[in-house]
């Protein structure tokens, strides 16, 4: 009898620490989630729309496949390739991101300068929508390097005063990637 009682409870602790993990607030954001400028608030920027893949991983790093909009006019419109980048839990369901990319001159494919992302997450627990708060662009410029004369950002984003800084959207809608794999933190 003792022992059935044993089991049951070892039983039980181990059922509540899981189910408790799955509602851990500090993973409501963990997974890969669609994010698209097109619905941002307000949309008073001078780029139109642009939309990434943001895959936030358990251990505090976050990759993005950003993908600029391919009209020439707009002034993201050159080469880049995906973010990386970190993010923390604040409290409250709050999250703050932190996302560093290249950004590169349309016609010569030349580094024209760092651009750091900085923005906070609303996620709640086993939630597959979520939306972004305030947010700030920061640009590091390239400066021209003798010989060659590649351009090349000499800052360094973390630590040093960026060259400009823009308010960026706010209200981005984020919808989460369901996963099939039943051990995956992302939703099923």
């Amino acid at each position: 009898m003792r022992r059935t009682i044993l089991a049951f409870l070892v039983l039980f602790l181990f059922a509540t620490m899981v189910l408790a993990a799955d509602g851990d607030p500090k993973r409501a954001v963990v997974g890969v989630w669609t994010m698209g400028f097109c619905q941002a608030k307000p949309y008073n920027l001078p780029f139109a729309c642009t939309t990434q893949f943001v895959n936030f991983h358990e251990d505090g790093s976050v990759w993005s496949s950003y993908i600029f909009d391919q009209f020439p006019s707009s002034q993201f419109g050159g080469n880049s390739v995906g973010a990386t980048g970190t993010w923390h839990y604040l409290g409250n369901n709050q999250f703050f991101v932190t996302m560093l990319r290249f950004i590169n001159d349309a016609s010569s494919g030349y580094v024209l300068y760092i651009l750091r992302t900085d923005f906070t997450v609303e996620a709640h627990p086993k939630s597959d929508e979520a939306v972004t708060g305030k947010m700030s662009f920061l640009f590091y410029l390239a400066d021209p390097t003798p010989p060659p004369s590649f351009p090349v950002v000499k800052k360094v984003p973390y630590q040093d005063p960026w060259d400009e800084m823009v308010p960026g959207p706010t209200a981005i809608p984020m919808q989460r990637v369901p996963s099939f794999d039943p051990n995956s933190p992302v939703l099923p």
